[in-house]
């Protein structure tokens, strides 16, 4: 990529994920949820065809985290795999075509929200529900057993 392809795909990433108006600022002036999405313009800066994200929405206000959602979408429609890791169980049930629930290292379901709401009996609209019957319980569960 030459300089002026460099400049030109910065300006593409600063714009996209709304962070133009700092362009020449210290990252160090920057909130949590802009170095965020700094990070996240970064990771997209070469057209990668596959990315991988651990807990991409944390520290996001929602405004961050519908720009972030609407690019992975974006960026999925456009061919790129992209793998993410995350505990908040409605963005899974809200960004995902395919999920794994992992359970101490071990994976205890996969498949497609519907397909993996069938492994727990398919009643459950919210995947929260769903991942503690796969699971095993919910922690109130535990703690009153604990007492």
């Amino acid at each position: 990529m030459t300089n002026g392809h460099v400049a030109t795909r910065v300006d593409e990433m600063l714009e996209l994920f709304e962070l133009t108006q700092w362009k020449n600022e210290l990252i160090e002036s920057f909130s949590h949820g802009m170095k965020q999405r700094l990070v996240m313009s970064s990771a997209f800066f070469h057209r990668p065809q596959a990315v991988c994200v651990d807990e991409p929405m944390v520290g996001l206000d929602p405004r961050g985290a519908r720009l972030i959602k609407d690019v992975f979408r974006r960026m999925s429609e456009r061919g790129v795999a992209i793998l993410m890791s995350t505990h908040t169980l409605e963005v899974a049930q809200e960004m995902c075509h395919r999920l794994s629930i992992i359970l101490g290292g071990r994976i205890i379901a996969q498949g497609t929200v519907d397909e993996v709401r069938a492994l727990a009996g398919g009643q459950d609209d919210h995947l929260t529900a769903v991942f503690l019957k796969l699971t095993g319980g919910s922690a109130l569960q535990e703690l009153d057993e604990a007492v």
